[in-house]
């Protein structure tokens, strides 16, 4: 019985290509300097691939990856520099290499060293013949950025360029963000003041917090100072930084956005500044945001991915960029007017970033607070499945799985002008024996002739609900993850909806509605923040819905659990109480 192997082309020297191997001989041998090898082996139909490292000592550096069934071609190349061996890998009709395994360093005895291919068959009744054609030797390494993981992680990051300009990054890892870092990145080492730019087209999806994008790092250290652009899976288009060596990394998730984007960042001195547009739409660099870090006199630039690979499988996430330009010096782009808070002011119409509000703009342009004498019993109509009231408290509670046991409040008052503006503080009571994503609570506006039981809608029919507003955004947690994630639309669309996520898990949080210059617009803060964060873009109103009365309403979505009890307090920032002389009110409260 004879098996064979037909190879092509063999560059060797400072760089070595190994490759175009007909894979069926049931092992083949391609063998780098100082017992440095790749191979490949026929099992039965399947082809898999592993490399060698042999020391001195007899101890052997292994990996091993499987390719899918039948046989095919494909090239191999080994690239040595210096000291440093490095694998790479392609099918016959791909584009460029990709490296395979980590790069190894070995000890070189002296200048000299051999270089070749080799066939065992491993079984000494059968001979493998290999057939080679067109070896060549040239002295020139593969021009392929490296690649490293940052941190621990269960898979050694891959990238490969797939077509000109196209490049797919896989990674696996647990998280960006934290104290440490575990993701793949691919970098090269950059100096002075610098504007880097990337195109993203896409983060292959894993998990909520599978994350990808553009970042800027002090070195290879997991709890190394970055600054970074990236999408999250589960909020869009995000901004983290670590300002100092093992802190807390800031996030602040914009939203908006999760693929076909332009990320840049601009470095001068230690300032960076964060902007990002929809790819090939014309629109104008949106600056998301500035900060401040040291990152030393060099530092990393690259591509970076994590897929959070604790959740689910496969564990590595792949993230489809184009190539990342770095211009000199950096090239500032304008920034657009922010949203503010006032009742006289335009909205801004670039896809918002993270927007801050300082609390006065907020609080001293309308009153802010409800009368004393105004009783809520009066001002709210509750439904009676799981909604109490003490003093101004509601507090929305359920014991049982029964689905009509959520809760809702809606305003007896309509409101006018040009700026309505609701928030609620809220509490929440957290159940762990409760598995996945906890009840959710939801502000929304509905118009003046809307009633009740048009909204009071259980989570099978929860749609209904959203399709009778006219603005709506929610607040919700999971059970073991330490995320808040926040949506808000004018309908059941998904696809135009608004997002945002923090990296914190808040029971305590405040939420706020507004329509302004009929747009809905939806925010969270932090009670100990000073400031507002809007929940993605401005969402336009339809005509027919334009300057229209809306009441406010508070409710709860079980996400089908049992458990939930949050206590909330109301307060009206803005609007004109609706004339009601020629309209019936169409609120029925439970007494």
């Amino acid at each position: 019985m004879v098996s064979v192997i037909r190879a092509l082309s063999l560059l060797v020297s400072v760089a070595a290509v190994f490759g175009y191997a007909n894979q069926t001989a049931d092992d083949a041998w391609i063998i780098g300097a100082s017992g440095r090898d790749i191979w490949w082996r026929s099992e039965r139909g399947r082809w898999s691939a592993s490399h060698n490292n042999w020391h001195s000592d007899g101890y052997n550096d292994y990996e091993s990856e499987t390719w899918a069934e039948n046989p095919k071609y494909i090239w191999l190349r080994l690239v040595k520099e210096g000291s440093l061996i490095t694998s790479y890998v392609k099918d016959v009709d791909e584009y460029g290499f990709r490296q395979f395994g980590p790069s190894q360093d070995i000890a070189f005895e002296d200048d000299e060293f051999h270089v070749g291919v080799a066939v065992t068959s491993h079984d000494r009744t059968l001979i493998t013949t290999f057939d080679t054609e067109g070896i060549e030797i040239v002295d020139e390494a593969l021009n392929v950025p490296a690649v490293t993981d940052i941190g621990p992680v269960r898979y050694a990051a891959q990238v490969q360029e797939t077509a000109q300009d196209v490049w797919e990054l896989e990674g696996s890892g647990t998280i960006i963000g934290g104290t440490a870092d575990n993701f793949a990145f691919q970098s090269s080492v950059e100096t002075g003041d610098v504007s880097v730019t990337m195109y993203l087209d896409n983060l292959e999806r894993r998990d909520n917090l599978s994350s990808g994008g553009l970042m800027i790092r002090a070195s290879a250290e997991p709890g190394s100072p970055h600054v970074s652009l990236l999408v999250v899976s589960s909020g869009g288009v995000t901004m983290m930084y670590r300002p100092t060596a093992g802190a807390e990394t800031v996030s602040r998730c914009i939203g908006v956005h999760k693929s076909e984007l332009d990320l840049k960042i601009a470095k001068e001195g230690n300032t960076f500044s964060l902007f990002y547009r929809q790819a090939e739409s014309g629109a104008d660099w949106y600056h998301v945001d500035s900060v401040d870090v040291d990152l030393g006199e060099d530092f990393l630039v690259g591509r970076a991915v994590a897929s959070n690979d604790l959740v689910y499988w496969p564990y590595r996430s792949k993230l489809v960029t184009g190539p990342i330009e770095v211009d000199y010096p950096p090239t500032m782009a304008p920034t657009p007017p922010p949203v503010v808070s006032t009742s006289s002011s335009v909205m801004a119409t670039q896809p918002p970033a993270t927007t801050t509000i300082a609390a006065t703009t907020t609080e001293e342009a309308v009153d802010t607070t409800i009368a004393a004498t105004t009783s809520y019993m009066t001002d709210f109509s509750r439904s009676d499945n799981g909604v109490t009231l003490s003093g101004d408290v509601f507090t929305f509670g359920s014991s049982s799985s029964s689905a009509d046991q959520f809760g809702m409040i809606m305003s007896n008052k309509a409101f006018v002008g040009d700026d309505v503006d609701f928030k609620i503080e809220y509490t929440q009571s957290e159940f762990l024996e409760q598995g996945g994503y906890q009840s959710s609570i939801v502000v929304f506006f509905a118009t003046d002739e809307t009633p009740m039981s048009a909204l009071n809608k259980a989570d099978n029919d929860y749609a209904q609900f959203e399709d009778s507003t006219t603005g709506w955004a929610n607040a919700r947690v999971f059970n073991d993850l330490p995320n808040t994630w926040f949506a808000a639309d004018v309908d059941s669309d998904s696809s135009t909806r608004s997002s945002a996520s923090t990296s914190t898990k808040f029971l305590k949080l405040e939420l706020r509605l507004r329509r302004n210059l009929n747009q809905i617009l939806a925010f969270y803060k932090d009670p100990l923040a000073i400031g507002w964060t809007q929940i993605g873009p401005a969402l336009n109103l339809a005509a027919d819905l334009h300057d229209v009365p809306i009441k406010f309403g508070v409710r709860i979505k079980k996400e089908w659990k049992a458990l939930h009890e949050f206590d909330v307090k109301v307060t009206k920032i803005a609007g004109e109480e609706a004339d009601r002389s020629a309209a019936t009110d169409t609120t029925t409260a439970s007494t």
